[in-house]
Parts: C-alpha cells; structure tokens; sequence
C-alpha cells in the first residue's frame, strides 16, 4: 500500500497544479472583466456629466435666441 502512495504521490501533485493554474488563470480573467466593466462605469459617469454640462450651456443661452421687443412709438393724432 505504500509503495502505491508513493507513486501516486508525484501524478496527485501534477493534478493539484493543474487545477491550481486553471483557477489563476479563472482569477486573472475575472479581474480583467471586473477592471473592465470600472472603466465603462466611469467613462459613462464622464460621459453623463460632460452632457449635464453641456446642457447647462444650452440653457442659459435660450436668451439669446429670443428676438429683441420693439419699442413702438405712437404718433399722436393733432
């Protein structure tokens, strides 16, 4: 019996890691996605601010567009 522990010990050990590098490699894969996903929150939170700002703009300059009152001055009739 221990001469079959013995020999199985280096085969169990190249299986241990196997399974090891194939979770490292699940790992590393999932911190991409996770870092990924990050950037596209902040660059939509970028994205949504810049269009508030520009929005903002937009509004106070709906002044401008509006066409100036004509004084009019009546004549009298003599």
């Amino acid at each position: 019996m221990a001469e079959i522990r013995a020999l199985s010990g280096p085969i169990v050990q190249r299986h241990f890691e196997k399974v090891e590098a194939e979770r490292q490699a699940l790992q590393a894969r999932l911190e991409v996605e996770r870092a990924k996903k990050a950037a596209d929150a902040q660059a939509r939170k970028a994205s949504e601010a810049a269009d508030k700002a520009q929005e903002v703009k937009d509004e106070e300059m709906t002044d401008a567009d509006a066409p100036p009152k004509a004084e009019v001055e009546e004549a009298g009739d003599p």
